[in-house]
């Protein structure tokens, strides 16, 4: 969505819009009620300048944001669509059965919260469960309750750094659908056996949105081009060849990148920052070393070749690793977050090492800019 023109994105936001409205009061005789039908397009158009604002304070790079929003019209579209497919085929919304309306909004929530955050999650999830419960799509207690499990949820999924991590996370949902649907269920003052079903369509609910999320997180990140935890640390292992060339013929280097990535990740947490995307930065921040490792003293044994160099050379061959990272993680199409945090790891910091061995040997043209890393500075939690 971010690779096309500006009238192009709000072309597209406006018929996502029109489409999300039409969902929204599918189940009514809306073309009798042209005031109810445009009372949806209003409150639409409202919804998206929420989520457009929402993600625009939480990240400032435009491209993820874009593509955020782009996830947050197609989840709303599939979650609203399901949830009126869902009811149409129980018909009556008010026996167990209707809590598999559920598992849309279920999903909806574990998308957003695995990809984006949690707090966007939980602003996409509302204002869906707004436009159904505003037009009487669905029982309001079943969407309140839908609520409660997408929003925790969204919180239990992220981040995600092992496969054990989804395991405790879907047994934790399960667990609450199961406690939340007999609560419902006692509160409609149901007997046993009709609580005890709605308990279990409840826990299947759960688990059936959660296989949505872990089969289909994989091709919606892919569709709108963002990035997940899951596929940062995918990237992170040994067997990535990038990481596997690093530990063979720059071994020094690579213990400095598992070191940083160590220490980072500590700091992320303290600072609300993502830990598995600082620790994914970290692994592959220093790959430009690879043209030359001993060139960096952690690669060398007892020979270093800047005692042969004059300053100004070297500060260009330590400063140069940078935009020969760059061009490795393109040639390998690492992720833009992963390539943020190589162009941005040194800032525009001075190499003052060598830019003082200058000063002394007294050289006749001396620019600090040449002994400068060209940055950006860091524009991001995660990459400062």
């Amino acid at each position: 969505m971010s690779r096309l023109p500006i009238w192009a994105q709000n072309l597209a936001k406006i018929g996502a819009a029109l489409v999300l409205a039409l969902l929204a009061v599918a189940h009514r005789p809306f073309l009798n009620e042209p005031w109810t039908l445009l009372s949806a397009i209003v409150l639409t158009f409202g919804a998206g300048v929420v989520v457009h604002h929402q993600l625009k304070r939480e990240d400032p790079r435009r491209d993820r944001r874009d593509s955020g929003e782009l996830l947050s019209w197609v989840t709303c579209l599939l979650s609203l669509g399901g949830v009126q497919l869902i009811l149409r085929a129980v018909k009556d919304p008010e026996q167990p059965g209707a809590l598999l309306a559920m598992v849309p909004l279920l999903a909806q929530g574990l998308v957003l919260g695995g990809l984006i955050s949690s707090l966007s999650a939980t602003t996409g999830l509302t204002l869906t469960i707004l436009l159904l419960g505003v037009y009487g799509a669905a029982p309001l207690p079943v969407l309140a309750v839908a609520w409660l499990l997408g929003v925790a949820g969204s919180w239990l999924i992220n981040p995600l750094k092992r496969r054990s991590d989804l395991i405790r996370a879907v047994g934790i949902l399960c667990g609450l659908a199961v406690l939340s649907a007999g609560t419902l269920a006692a509160a409609r003052q149901m007997d046993g056996l009709s609580a005890l079903e709605m308990a279990l369509w409840g826990g299947v609910s759960a688990l059936v949105a959660s296989s949505i999320f872990y089969l289909g997180s994989t091709v919606l990140e892919r569709l709108v081009g963002l990035t997940s935890d899951w596929t940062l640390l995918e990237l992170c292992s040994p067997d990535h060849p990038v990481i596997q060339e690093l530990c063979l013929r720059a071994p020094g280097t690579y213990a400095h990148s598992v070191m940083v990535g160590n220490l980072a990740e500590t700091a992320a947490r303290a600072v609300g920052a993502n830990p598995v995307t600082v620790r994914a930065m970290a692994a592959f921040h220093d790959i430009g070393k690879l043209h030359r490792p001993l060139a960096f003293i952690e690669n060398q044994q007892g020979v270093n070749l800047h005692d042969l160099l004059p300053p100004n050379q070297s500060a260009d061959i330590i400063i140069r690793h940078v935009s020969e990272g760059l061009e490795m993680a393109r040639r390998h199409h690492l992720p833009q977050v992963i390539i943020d945090g190589i162009a941005q790891h040194h800032g525009t910091t001075l190499a003052a090492w060598f830019y003082h061995k200058a000063q002394k040997s007294e050289m006749v043209w001396l620019e600090e800019d040449d002994f400068r890393y060209p940055g950006p500075k860091p524009q991001t939690k995660e990459a400062a």
